[in-house]
């Protein structure tokens, strides 16, 4: 699980630039880790790149 989270976060972080202390980017970390089903979470990923403004 640990590896999962780091490698989510490092790519999250990398391609949007959000602060692992930021609570907007910790929301978007734990829905796309914490979804349902990968669906799910490739939906909220999908929704940060469509909504950053970076």
């Amino acid at each position: 699980m640990n590896r999962m989270y780091e490698e989510h976060k490092a790519l999250i972080t990398k391609a949007y630039k959000l602060d692992k202390d930021n609570p907007y980017g910790q929301y978007y970390y734990g829905k796309l880790l914490y979804g349902e089903n990968r669906q799910e979470s490739l939906k909220y990923f999908y929704e940060v790149a469509n909504n950053s403004r970076f």
